[in-house]
């Protein structure tokens, strides 16, 4: 996706799925949103950011049914599920047992000014929010904290780069996040729901090396050149007994 002044603008692997699709649960074919009102004002609280950020905002929606018996109940590296309070950011998924997600790119989204996610916005898996049954939710909200990457070539790109948490969006350091709420969804009403980003995920834990596994790190030179910035290369060493 291209933005302002030539930069591109790369989609979090969150989003694919708002793109494309996947191949379970119900989907609206193209042009049958219907017409709705309803809109989420999505912020960032300043005591978690003072600066602007660029990223895609994501608002997630589930029913108290979504995701129970499922492999997908909890956070996949163990930051914050609450099972007596269910967080839609770890319920999304390829199965007819999926939280629903709604995302929109933001450059410089400054902190008490707001994203707007409504009819407009692409969903999955269905598509519209006008097409979304009237009811009680858990809604959440998070911001995919997006980098400016400067490389070698003379591109300018801005997107999510890993944060030693293999590309688990949900969970990656820096990216922020609302503690969900149970609200109640009406398409029919020109509602606004506010949800304040006010927290913050944690930095990961580096893994601890054990009798018989060993964690390797180290910089590539030649992938820093490229990228402009420092890059690593990790490896996992399983040992022999004896």
């Amino acid at each position: 996706m291209r933005g302002r002044n030539g930069i591109s603008l790369m989609l979090p692997v969150a989003s694919l799925a708002l793109v494309a699709g996947c191949a379970a649960g119900e989907t609206d074919p193209p042009g049958t949103g219907a017409a709705t009102n309803l809109r989420f004002a999505v912020s960032i609280d300043a005591r978690t950011s003072a600066n602007p950020l660029d990223g895609r905002v994501l608002v997630f929606i589930a029913a108290d049914e979504t995701g129970r018996n499922s492999q997908f109940t909890s956070d996949p590296i163990g930051v914050g599920f609450n099972a007596s309070m269910p967080e839609p950011r770890y319920l999304l998924n390829d199965f007819d047992n999926t939280a629903q997600a709604f995302g929109v790119d933001v450059e410089d989204l400054a902190p008490g000014a707001s994203a707007i996610v409504d009819g407009t916005t692409l969903g999955y898996p269905v598509e519209s929010l006008g097409n979304l049954p009237a009811g009680e939710y858990w809604v959440q909200g998070m911001l995919h904290v997006y980098e400016t990457v400067r490389r070698v070539d003379g591109k300018m790109l801005k997107l999510p780069m890993d944060r030693d948490e293999g590309q688990q969006w949900a969970s990656a350091p820096g990216n922020l996040y609302s503690d969900p709420v149970k609200v109640r969804i009406d398409p029919s009403r020109s509602d606004t729901i506010t949800i304040r980003l006010t927290k913050r995920n944690p930095p990961i834990e580096p893994a601890k090396d054990t009798k018989y596994v060993k964690h390797l790190r180290m910089k590539s030179e030649l992938l820093s050149k490229f990228w402009g910035g420092d890059m690593y290369l990790g490896a996992i060493v399983v040992l022999p007994e004896g």
